[in-house]
């Protein structure tokens, strides 16, 4: 039974990659397209070859990482290889229905609460007393969460100050032109720095899975190469999908902004990613930290270009994200626990 859940795993992961970079493009895809400083079809190649470079660079930091994100001490192997399982089962299921709502929305978050929930879930059955994950973990993931958002609309929206009275005597094309290089800088750090922290994820995942399972004593090195392999090809095939839907949230529906709000949006949740996955371990949302950037230059103009209902429904959409997962994951848990020993 625990090589069935191993592959299972192992397949499961592969399939979170391709759906995370098909939910997760439009955070650097949508503006850039929308003020067309790319074509749609340059906009998706330029991200599957640059989530493919934030893999690889994702393998080389690896060393860096927290690699006691999951903890194969001490654990019985078959609940937490379930735990993963069925965090990746809601997480993947989430990611495709806030697609199809066309919403933007934080896989990590999802992750985390399916973790939880799952975690809590075999601990409450009995089939063991150690978490897969140490609680510091949440931390680690859940804040940057909660804080990113924050800070990318606070910067993109007193950015937009000092640019406008900055640009006022600029000619249009001129600063149009401008807008446009900013978008597609921004653009780049955004998909590097997604497949920095989702390629991570990952990575750590694909080395960790067969060492729970008993087929390695560890995270070992020497499958990597493999591994960042076969996750940048993942990440670069589901990034080619676009998920305009989300798109068309993030570029038009949510708020309406010019080429100038557009391009220091992007740039803005460029740097924040780009910085944040070469800087620190800490996972960031991409589609958080987009969302909140765009929201922030579009609020800040003098005409009224904000669809609050559709900003409501992405903020509760944030909200109820990690407690569904949570309690889905949970739930899957309890339902396979026969499977795991119970």
């Amino acid at each position: 039974m625990t090589a069935v859940l191993v592959v299972l795993a192992l397949i499961l992961t592969m399939g979170y990659a391709l759906v995370n970079s098909f939910h997760d493009v439009p955070n650097a895809t949508a503006i850039p397209v929308r003020h067309r400083a790319l074509t749609p079809r340059a906009a998706l190649i330029l991200a599957a070859l640059l989530n493919m470079l934030g893999v690889v660079a994702a393998a080389i930091m690896l060393p860096l990482a927290d690699l006691d994100l999951f903890v194969t001490d001490l654990i019985d192997p078959a609940p937490a290889l379930g735990v993963i399982i069925c965090a990746l089962l809601t997480t993947i299921g989430w990611d495709l229905l806030t697609w199809w709502w066309g919403l933007p929305s934080s896989s990590t978050s999802a992750f985390t609460g399916a973790v939880l929930g799952a975690s809590v879930a075999v601990g409450w059955v009995g089939l063991t007393a150690e978490l897969p994950l140490d609680m510091s973990t949440f931390w680690h993931l859940a804040v940057p969460v909660l804080v990113a958002p924050v800070v990318a609309f606070v910067i993109a929206w007193v950015l937009v100050i000092p640019a406008v009275r900055g640009l006022r005597h600029v000619e249009a094309n001129q600063v149009r032109l401008l807008a446009r290089v900013g978008m597609v800088v921004g653009s780049t750090g955004t998909n590097v720095g997604h497949g920095l922290f989702h390629g991570q994820r990952v990575l750590l995942l694909l080395l960790t899975i067969p060492a729970l399972g008993g087929f390695t004593s560890g995270a070992s090195d020497s499958a990597l190469p493999a591994a960042v392999v076969v996750t940048a090809l993942a990440f670069a095939i589901g990034s080619l999908f676009g998920a305009w839907r989300i798109a068309r949230t993030i570029s038009t529906r949510m708020v309406g902004t010019d080429a100038l709000r557009g391009g220091i949006a992007q740039v803005v949740c460029g740097l924040l990613l780009f910085a944040g996955g070469i800087t620190s371990g800490v996972t960031l949302s991409t589609s958080q930290t987009t969302t909140a950037a765009v929201l922030g230059t579009g609020i800040n103009q003098k005409y009224r270009a904000t669809n609050h209902r559709i900003v409501g429904q992405i903020l509760v959409c944030w909200v109820l994200t990690p407690v569904v997962s949570a309690v889905v994951g949970g739930t899957l848990a309890l339902a396979i626990s026969p499977l795991l020993g119970a």
